[in-house]
């Protein structure tokens, strides 16, 4: 990601400027990074000038009714449908778009299947994505030929074999559905969309702005962080999960991961079924705090900071300090151990 668009949306996440104004933002600059040497400058004009302008902040936004901005793809009057076959030799993997939904799966051959289906306001755009192959990466992006073009492009792509080594994304203003194929890394950036990962081995790494995030049945390590929108985990072991939201709930379901570390500004943030975990650190400003141990058959310690705090029968032995408590189920060396803070929610410890 180039420094142009990281600071627009350092800016987004500071609360400088709207949803809709940096995708505008990071849309033009997609239109004009070739065309003018100056675009640095130009883009920092324009977003001088939105902050002066800008009244609604991130903030305002509602927590779980997260905007769906794939109503402002253009669809135009005309679609084009392309299906491209390469041989798979690939490890590495590259999407870079501008307005259009990823879906990811796997294929019943061992060949990749590229479909895309672009809408536009001209006909016969079959050369609107550029798909290149070198040595054994991949790389699909936008035909420089149409960045001045009004349309929106979806891509399906289907995966001969079981196992790549990365899986990079650059996306603004779409979903991103991925599911049952494994990847060393992934790596998602997405501004303005709904992002989906199902049954999926290596680590994953996800930058979203604006958008719901679901990981189910991942095995790896998992680093999520959203600026506007819920976080969703069901079924995730590994090293260690770390996520984290400005503006949303965090719900964990089903969790194996050794480390578990979730925080959120404004929102809530709930944990069920906890497996083989060691370490679990919840941090929320505003929201309540759920933790339920009944699946967990060790030993356990917390340390809970909060102003308002409920704890079932099952931990025996608490100890109240200037802060909250440190609560356990017995004096043994713990198996688990919790430190929950809520600066001005509940919490819940069952």
């Amino acid at each position: 990601m180039n420094d142009e668009k990281q600071m627009i949306l350092n800016m987004l996440k500071e609360g400088k400027i709207t949803v809709e104004e940096a995708s505008d933002l990071i849309e033009a600059l997609g239109k004009n990074n070739r065309k003018n040497d100056n675009l640095t400058n130009k883009i920092t004009g324009a977003v001088d000038n939105i902050i002066k302008k800008a009244t609604d902040t991130i903030q305002s936004i509602d927590l779980d009714q997260t905007l769906d901005l794939s109503q402002f793809n253009i669809k135009g009057d005309y679609n084009t449908q392309k299906e491209t076959r390469i041989d798979d030799e690939i490890n590495h993997i590259e999407i870079d778009i501008v307005n259009g939904d990823i879906e990811i799966d796997r294929s019943d051959d061992n060949t990749i299947v590229i479909s895309q289906s672009i809408w536009a306001k001209k006909a016969d755009l079959n050369d609107f994505l550029d798909i290149e192959v070198k040595d054994d990466l991949l790389t699909i992006s936008i035909n420089e030929n149409y960045k001045n073009i009004q349309a929106s492009s979806d891509i399906r792509l289907s995966l001969g074999s079981n196992l790549y080594e990365s899986l990079d994304i650059n996306q603004v203003n779409g979903k991103v559905d991925i599911s049952d194929v494994d990847f060393n890394n992934l790596d998602l950036n997405n501004v303005n969309g709904k992002i989906l990962l199902i049954n999926i081995k290596g680590a994953v790494n996800v930058n979203n702005v604006n958008g719901k995030i679901d990981v189910k049945n991942i095995f790896g390590p998992v680093d999520i962080e959203n600026v506007n929108g819920p976080i969703y985990l069901y079924n995730i072991s590994g090293e260690y999960a770390d996520v984290s939201t400005v503006n949303g709930n965090i719900r964990v379901d089903g969790l194996s991961s050794e480390k578990l570390k979730a925080k959120s500004n404004a929102g809530n943030i709930r944990v069920f079924n906890i497996k083989n975990t060691k370490d679990i650190d919840l941090d929320s400003g505003f929201g309540n705090m759920v933790v339920d141990t009944t699946d967990f058959d060790g030993v356990i310690r917390a340390n809970v900071e909060s102003k308002a705090i409920n704890i079932t029968e099952k931990f025996a032995n608490k100890i109240q300090d200037g802060k909250g408590y440190e609560i356990s189920t017995s004096t043994e060396e713990p198996d688990l151990r919790i430190k929950i803070d809520s600066s001005f929610g509940k919490i819940s410890l069952r």
